[in-house]
């Protein structure tokens, strides 16, 4: 079995695991605020960079160039935002002694994070028809159409005026809900 992993199936295995480890060791306030902070600070890139941008009108001509600043300078001040809460939530975690327990959900946290990582290099391989043959003998690539399902559809609406309407995002499935009505109604 593990002489049939494609590279990109190793790739896989270290991303995952990687990432793991990584929340091992940070634990999970720091991971719950930075992937909270990543997944907002990509929403309000998409939505409110335009708005940076207008404030940047007079420092920098170059309309590109001046919403590549807006929309890192927006990206960064979130991501620095998120990390501060990060470590005031982990020093009072630390402080009422659930640290063991803060880096246990890290660890599961992690795997998650890495997880939406490999599906979003995935996704951006099929979108720009870079997959060729990559992702086609791999044994775990098919494992992660649920998450690209779940990342187009809720980024789909956010992008779709921001995309050129000659460019098709991919269609998702149809869900059968009754499932969970039944599940709720129990």
């Amino acid at each position: 079995m593990v002489e049939a992993f494609t590279l990109f199936d190793w790739f896989v295995i270290v991303v995952i695991t990687l990432s793991g480890v990584f929340g091992l060791l940070r634990g999970f306030c720091s991971e719950a605020t930075s992937t909270f902070g990543w997944i907002l600070a990509l929403w309000l890139m998409l939505k409110h960079s335009d708005k940076i941008e207008g404030l940047l009108i007079q420092t920098i001509p170059e309309p590109n160039i001046r919403m590549i600043v807006a929309t890192f300078l927006l990206f960064l001040g979130v991501l620095i935002i998120a990390k501060m809460t990060g470590l005031v939530l982990k020093t009072f975690v630390s402080m009422i002694g659930l640290g063991p327990f803060d880096r246990l959900l890290g660890l599961f946290f992690g795997f998650a994070r890495g997880f939406l990582i490999v599906g979003l290099i995935i996704l951006f391989l099929q979108f720009f028809n870079l997959d060729t043959g990559i992702l086609k003998h791999s044994k775990f690539a098919h494992h992660f159409k649920t998450v690209n399902h779940a990342i187009v559809a809720l980024s789909k609406p956010m992008i779709k005026d921001k995309i050129p309407s000659s460019i098709n995002l991919p269609a998702l499935p149809t869900v059968d809900t009754q499932f969970l009505k039944n599940f709720v109604n129990q």
